[in-house]
């Protein structure tokens, strides 16, 4: 099977675009915090992450959580505010996503690699909203509140994703698509490998007839 086959296409299709649609309420929720309590935007920000983690847990391929984020995007730029301007922030979010398994040359998948992103993310995102929302100024259970909640959320929405994945590995779905968790293995199996050791065998000369023992009489 090919790194980008029609099946694995398609099954990106079906998990981003199923993912932007139930989302929906999600990103209403989040528009209206951001606007009314932006302390509270953690509510709402992790279930940006959720189509592209359960791309990447299913099937364990580089750039499907990119390609699955933004699929995920585009479905819902239509029916959200800010329609399509929308995209940028998802781009943000596909990025991130793929980065700490970049950095592993997309050998390892183990659990603790996912929570990478979230971890990251969540710094990110409370260092960019605590200064554009200027948090400083509300009182101090909101400027806990921001960070908490914001890293409380992704984190819940990633190990949600790795749930997902689970069971649709579970029922079969991903036979054929699902690469192994851990490739390092075989990458340092190769880069081992003992080479063949020289032959050993003698070869024998012809005797050089001149150095023949003289015949004894």
């Amino acid at each position: 099977m090919t790194r980008w086959s029609t099946r694995l296409l398609l099954s990106c299709a079906a998990i981003g675009v199923g993912g932007g649609l139930v989302g929906i309420p999600s990103f209403y929720l989040f528009t209206t915090l951001a606007t009314a309590a932006p302390f509270l935007m953690g509510l709402a920000a992790g279930f940006y992450l959720l189509p592209g983690m359960i791309a990447l847990a299913a099937f364990r391929r580089p750039g499907v959580g990119f390609l699955t984020t933004m699929l995920a995007a585009v479905a819902a730029a239509p029916f959200v505010p800010g329609s399509f301007t929308t995209i940028y922030g998802w781009l943000y979010v596909a990025v991130l996503l793929e980065v700490p398994f970049a950095l592993l040359g997309y050998r390892w998948w183990r659990a603790p690699v996912f929570y990478v992103a979230p971890l990251a993310g969540a710094a990110f995102y409370t260092w960019t909203w605590w200064t554009y929302y200027d948090i400083g100024s509300y009182q101090v259970w909101a400027q806990v509140a921001l960070p908490t909640l914001l890293l409380g959320g992704m984190l819940l929405f990633t190990w949600l994703a790795r749930v997902v994945a689970a069971r649709l590995t579970r029922t079969g779905a991903m036979r054929g698509l699902q690469l192994p968790e851990d490739r390092r293995r075989r990458a340092v199996a190769g880069a081992t490998a003992p080479s063949p050791a020289p032959s050993t065998s003698r070869t024998t000369t012809p005797a050089d007839p001149a150095a023949a023992p003289a015949a004894t009489a």
